[in-house]
């Protein structure tokens, strides 16, 4: 009777994991992966025997630990105690090279005597709610038309900038960007042709940008740029009239 109530408990597990949308892993001792449900290359396409006997840190994503190391260290710590952890979210490569964004969670494993043998857990793919979420980001702080930072963002760099100029000392200049009489535009041509007017002047003012430049649309038709650090050397009168020969040779394109 025991044999076969742990048979039909073996049996329940597996058609429990074959039809489940999330896989279930295992971790030895030294948190080296040990195990991975058939689910896991179903989901991810990725083989387990290429994961087996490595940490989680060696088959994320590269960058992934380095992007987010306060995340890292804290799930290094409960994992160094022994805890249990959910939903802990990071990056592999898939097998095309794409980023898969996984969620794991795991409780740690004891024999009889008390010694650690690892975790159990399960995993899902969180790729498309992260895709989702970056979308989303990606549309607060960023202006639909010109694919630049917007008003909110450009507002939020400013404040940290300056907190950071006051603390170092640094110059910086702040260079607002107007088009006159681009109503005329809209009303002559169209809003089509006014759009794409505005879509040409932000790309011709990024190409004079520096790596520590930041450039947004603030308004309809209006333009900033912040210029962190500037050298003594620097002039941003000069800058401004580079900038206005920008925005001529965008309008030159656009007619």
């Amino acid at each position: 009777r025991a044999e076969t109530a742990l048979g039909a408990s073996e049996q329940r597990f597996r058609d429990f994991a074959r039809a489940s949308s999330d896989w279930f892993f295992e971790t030895d001792a030294q948190l080296r992966f040990s195990y991975f449900s058939e689910r896991f290359q179903d989901v991810t396409g990725l083989a387990p025997e290429d994961l087996l006997g490595k940490q989680r840190r060696e088959v994320a994503a590269p960058g992934a630990v380095a992007t987010e190391p306060e995340k890292w260290r804290q799930h290094n710590e409960d994992l160094s105690q022994r805890r249990p952890y959910r939903d802990f979210q990071y990056a592999l490569l898939g097998p095309a090279g794409q980023r898969l964004h996984i969620s794991v969670s795991a409780v740690p494993a004891f024999d009889p005597s008390g010694a650690f043998l690892g975790y159990r857990g399960t995993g899902t793919d969180v790729t498309e709610l992260h895709q989702a979420r970056e979308a989303l980001q990606h549309m607060a702080h960023y202006d639909a038309l010109t694919d630049i930072p917007n008003r909110r963002y450009f507002e939020a760099t400013l404040e940290s900038t300056l907190a950071r100029a006051a603390r170092y000392q640094h110059r910086g200049a702040v260079i607002f960007i107007d088009l006159d009489r681009f109503k005329h535009v809209n009303d002559t041509h169209g809003h089509l042709a006014g759009d794409a007017l505005l879509r040409n002047v932000a790309t011709h003012l990024a190409t004079r940008l520096r790596k520590t430049d930041f450039l947004a649309r603030i308004g309809g038709d209006e333009f900033a740029l912040l210029c962190e650090c500037v050298d003594r050397d620097d002039n941003p009168l000069q800058l401004a009239s580079e900038l206005i020969a920008r925005v001529l040779e965008a309008a030159a394109q656009s007619y």
